[in-house]
């Protein structure tokens, strides 16, 4: 068993540690401790480690969130006093395409979410050091209700109707409700709770979780529409679209990955940039609403594809392969991002 460390921060209330925190306690290979309880619905699914020095000391690999979300001095103190960051896995999963230098230097590997800058997705200047693109991915959490057999959404886009979720967002709002009329059951615009809100109720006690609540509107859609932030590239929302059953149309991502979605068999590529793709998506999206095996056939390939490659548990393996890997080669873990 490989012995690991996970070191984050609870109170960040973000899904992205909570990623890395599952993909640990399921991995096959993995015995794993926490700085911080880890928690799951309101559910203590591992205590925090009463002996976390000896821990630290005695693991072979310690994953560490990035700067801008951990924030904990006395842990940092542990790593300082024994020289442990030669150990450290360190993720960056926070929105800017900044690299934290300093760590890149000193850390054993260095784990990069956003892959890109900026509204055109111009991407990262090349590190003196190689960096692993890690996405989000599903969590155990979307699978609390079970996907319903009858969908009775015809189309689901749960943003709010405020040009403040930025350019791309809004833009596929705008042209999802000119045409919401062809619709017999749409779901546009219709958030269940502030992101921030969302965001945190994934600790909460499933009771009358506005993030569960999201999810069941979610798994009602025959299908659903995603889109990116404007500045920054990856989001949790794509794989919770995944998770639903539904038939995904998702904006053009530059993330790196194992094992892409293939546009036409798993989901439907568009370009939340282009309002020429975006209305070719949506005139597609009422064609599959007529066409019930088609649609159904290509949600359930994406489900089954999510589920296969996408898991906690996946990107562990991904990572654990990456860090062991001599030298480390991006090309030999992921596929590069090609624009058409």
């Amino acid at each position: 068993m490989i012995k690991v460390v996970h070191l984050f921060n609870h109170h960040t209330g973000a899904r992205y540690p909570a990623m890395i925190s599952q993909g640990l306690w399921l991995h096959p290979e993995v015995e794993v401790s926490y700085n911080m309880p880890f928690i799951s619905l309101g559910k203590e699914i591992c205590p925090a480690d009463s002996n976390l020095e000896t821990s630290l000391l005695g693991a072979e690999y310690i994953f560490r969130a990035g700067d801008s979300h951990f924030g904990i001095a006395d842990v940092d103190g542990l790593l300082d006093g024994h020289d442990l960051w030669g150990k450290v896995i360190y993720y960056d999963f926070k929105d800017e395409a900044a690299i934290d230098t300093h760590r890149l230097q000193t850390c054993h590997a260095y784990l990069k979410r956003n892959w890109s800058s900026g509204y055109d997705r111009r991407p990262l200047a090349p590190a003196p050091v190689p960096i692993l693109p890690v996405d989000f991915g599903l969590l155990s959490e979307y699978y609390v209700d079970p996907i319903p057999v009858e969908k009775d959404i015809d189309i689901a886009y749960l943003f709010p109707p405020d040009q403040r979720i930025g350019r791309r967002r809004y833009s596929v709002y705008e042209e999802l409700d000119r045409v919401r009329g062809a619709f017999s059951s749409p779901a546009i615009g219709v958030p269940t709770a502030s992101a921030r809100v969302g965001r945190r109720a994934i600790f909460d006690p499933p009771e009358g979780n506005p993030f569960l609540a999201y999810l069941r509107m979610l798994k009602r859609a025959k299908i659903v529409f995603t889109a990116f932030p404007d500045e920054h590239d990856g989001d949790s929302r794509t794989w919770e679209a995944f998770s639903s059953g539904a038939m995904v149309f998702m904006d053009t991502t530059h993330i790196p990955s194992p094992q892409p979605f293939v546009h036409g068999k798993h989901c439907y590529i568009y370009d939340a940039r282009d309002r020429d793709s975006i209305c070719t998506a949506i005139d597609t999206a009422m064609e599959y609403l007529k066409d019930d095996a088609g649609r159904e056939n290509i949600a359930q390939q994406g489900l089954e594809h999510a589920l296969m490659y996408h898991k906690p548990e996946d990107r562990i393996s991904m990572i654990l392969k990456w860090v062991r890997s001599s030298p480390r080669i991006l090309t030999d873990h992921v596929q590069l991002y090609h624009p058409a």
